[in-house]
C-alpha cells in the first residue's frame, strides 16, 4: 500500500516520526485539560496515518485483545461519568498509552 502520491509520502513521513510526535506530545496527555481537549485528535490522524502507509491501525500483538478491553471500559466510563472534565486526565492518559504502546510495537514492522 505504498502509492507516491504527496498524500501516501505524508503518510510514510508522519508513521515513521509516530514515536517522536507521541513523545513531544506526551504533557497535552498526561497533564490534560478541558482547553487541551482538541490534542486528542492527534492520536486518530497518526493512526490513520499508519492506515495509509502500512495497511493496518495498529500492528497485531499479544496484547491487542486486553488492550481492546481497557479502552472498551474508557468508553464505559465517559458514558457514566459524572464530571467529563475532571475525568479527561485519565482518559487521556490511557488512549495516550496505548497510542504509545502501538507506536513502539510498530517499530518492530518498519521496513528496511
Amino acid at each position: 500500500m505504498h502509492d507516491d502520491g504527496v498524500i501516501g509520502r505524508a503518510a510514510r513521513t508522519i508513521t515513521r516520526w509516530q514515536l517522536p510526535i507521541l513523545l513531544l506530545a506526551s504533557p497535552l496527555f498526561l497533564f490534560a485539560r478541558p482547553s487541551l481537549t482538541p490534542a486528542l485528535v492527534l492520536l486518530p490522524l497518526l493512526w490513520l496515518a499508519r492506515l495509509r502507509a502500512r495497511g493496518h491501525i495498529v500492528p497485531r500483538t499479544a496484547l491487542d485483545w486486553p488492550i481492546l478491553g481497557l479502552l472498551f471500559m474508557v468508553l464505559a466510563s465517559i458514558l457514566v461519568t459524572p464530571d467529563l472534565p475532571f475525568s479527561l486526565g485519565k482518559i487521556a492518559g490511557v488512549l495516550y498509552g496505548a497510542a504509545l504502546f502501538y507506536a513502539v510495537a510498530d517499530l518492530g514492522e518498519r521496513p528496511a
